[in-house]
């Protein structure tokens, strides 16, 4: 049965590209538009992976980042952070405060985020 990975990313393109990058190489996706969206998913279906944007209007990454820390899920929950936002406070912010797997800047390559995806569902 292929891994479940839900992709939180507010803009089309780059959600789609995303979810057919993982798509073709075997993985199932489940994609929400927005933060409030994404945690509602998460409450509905189980996932194996959540692959998560950091700028999202509304509720936005650093905000699910809370309510699943809060929740107890970051523990059995791998999150990669998929982010524009490149400063080293934010990613010790990501990896070391909230615990995620992995923090890609954008933009990536596909060889890359493949690499990144089947280290974090190990």
């Amino acid at each position: 049965m292929p891994k479940r990975i839900l992709i939180v990313e507010d803009e089309p393109e780059l959600q789609r590209a995303i979810q057919l990058i993982l798509d073709l190489d075997g993985y199932a996706t489940l994609t929400a538009r927005g933060g409030a969206e994404g945690l509602q998913m998460l409450d509905q279906q189980p996932v194996d992976l959540l692959i998560l944007d950091l700028m999202m209007p509304g509720v936005d990454g650093w905000e699910v980042l809370r309510q699943l820390k809060g929740q107890g899920k970051m523990e059995i929950l791998p999150v990669i952070l998929l982010t524009a936002k490149d400063q080293s406070i934010d990613k010790m912010l990501g990896l070391k405060v909230f615990g995620a797997r992995d923090y890609i800047t954008k933009p990536f390559e596909r060889k890359d985020l493949l690499e990144r995806v089947a280290k974090a569902l190990e």
